[in-house]
């Protein structure tokens, strides 16, 4: 489906940009489009040659390893803006207040604070009670900023369930009947741009990122089935079976607790609210589940599936 992408703007030619977790599944792309919008993107990376990719885009690179306060500090020196994008971990408080002094310091003009869906410092839920601690810091930090909280990525099917998707022909959780309001990145990433390139029209605010529609996961099976030409079935646990599969599976405690967290979000219909953000802040409607698959159906069939049809093309 066609996009239109804004013109390169000279007057962007010096605002500098820094993108924290430049490598990731949104951090890369929307080092791609600031470039490609006009701006001067800074990639905060811990690895130089794992991110020379971005450098090959025009992008320059800083380093920026978490674990490691005094790089957050240089690496927010010399730039006028930034997309604050933080690495899954147990210390998410201490990682946004590292980010924010650096940023204070620096006299940054803007920070534009990507979060998580449902943030309540009062919510049972220690992930959603983080994610609230986490935007309250920015919000009290005296920065211009924005608050982006995005549901859960169509994209989490390729980076988490593709394998299964594969070679099985399933994927399991336990959302039930469930739905949820996915967004994919290409939305994510249109909506970080637009607002660090114009943040006047969007500080002070906090937006809830969602699609236009909540589907199932039964529903997103039906419309994998029919995107890649076989069928594909959501495999249902219960929530105690869910936790003892991924507790199994070496993670943390804390991890299985936000695994499970989420889940019965999911299932509780918490995630099921649909929102028209993107065209208010992009002006275009967010990619429907149907328009996602149809594009990246080709990500979940067999190889051998895969290479016959690139063959016959």
């Amino acid at each position: 489906r066609s996009r239109q992408r804004p013109h390169r703007s000279n007057t962007l030619k010096m605002t500098r940009v820094l993108v924290t977790g430049a490598t990731g599944t949104n951090g890369r792309w929307v080092v791609r489009d600031l470039l490609e919008r006009g701006a001067v993107a800074v990639a905060g990376v811990r690895d130089f040659e794992k991110a020379k990719y971005l450098q090959d885009m025009g992008a320059e690179l800083t380093y920026l390893d978490f674990e490691y306060p005094e790089s957050i500090e240089a690496a927010f020196q010399g730039v006028d803006r930034a997309v604050l994008i933080l690495p899954y971990a147990p210390n998410f408080d201490e990682l946004t207040q590292w980010c924010v002094d650096a940023a204070k310091k620096a006299g940054l003009q803007f920070l534009l604070h990507f979060s998580g869906c449902n943030g309540d410092v009062n919510s049972e839920s220690q992930l959603m009670a983080r994610y609230g601690r986490s935007d309250n810091m920015v919000r009290e930090s005296g920065i211009p900023f924005c608050i982006l909280q995005p549901n859960f990525f169509m994209e989490n099917l390729i980076n988490y369930e593709v394998e299964s998707i594969k070679h099985y022909r399933c994927w399991s959780g336990a959302a039930g009947e469930g739905k949820t309001a996915y967004i994919s990145v290409k939305d994510i990433v249109n909506c970080i741009v637009t607002i660090l390139l114009n943040p006047e029209k969007f500080t002070g605010k906090s937006y809830y990122l969602a699609g236009r529609e909540a589907i199932s996961e039964p529903e997103v099976a039906g419309l994998m089935s029919e995107a890649v030409g076989q069928e594909v079935s959501y495999v249902n646990y219960s929530i105690e079976d869910y936790e003892l599969a991924i507790a199994s599976r070496g993670f943390p405690e804390w991890t299985v607790k936000d695994f499970v967290e989420l889940e019965r979000s999911r299932r509780d219909g918490t995630t099921a609210e649909v929102t028209n953000v993107v065209k208010e802040i992009t002006g275009q409607d967010a990619m429907t589940f149907k328009e996602w698959i149809q594009e990246n159906a080709s990500a979940f069939q067999p190889e051998e599936v895969a290479s016959e049809e690139q063959t016959a093309e």
